[in-house]
């Protein structure tokens, strides 16, 4: 995992500041020199003593509280496979909200979007 330009403490960093507070140098003083706030230093103390990890955690989400049921996904790419309508008619005819639903299922399923149709024998595309 890349570190953000501007990020005080690595995990490198975390390592030295948790072992210089546990070697008996005060939390407040060590935060100075290595540039954190005194409540950054003691967070990253308590949560060595509580053995987490000192490296940098996940942003990834642990549970998605709004996710699109599966019979839902299953039921809209169905119809868009059998119909090919645009995602706009695609949501009226599954019931399926279009900004919320159908876009983000399509977009998550990498479907393609409808081709526009077009004559073979001049190559330009006719209006729908």
């Amino acid at each position: 995992m890349s570190q953000h330009p501007n990020a005080r403490l690595t995990p490198g960093s975390r390592e030295t500041l948790v072992g210089r507070i546990e070697s008996g140098e005060s939390v407040s003083s060590v935060a100075q020199q290595m540039g954190v706030s005194r409540q950054t230093a003691s967070k990253r103390q308590r949560s060595s003593r509580g053995g987490e990890a000192l490296s940098d955690r996940s942003g990834r989400p642990r549970r998605l509280p709004r996710l699109t049921p599966p019979n839902v996904e299953a039921r809209a790419l169905k119809a868009r496979r059998s119909m090919l309508l645009s995602p706009l008619a695609l949501s009226a005819a599954t019931g399926v909200p279009a900004r919320t639903g159908t876009v983000k299922i399509l977009a998550h399923f990498r479907t393609a979007p409808r081709p526009a149709p077009c004559s073979y024998s001049s190559s330009s595309v006719t209006s729908r």
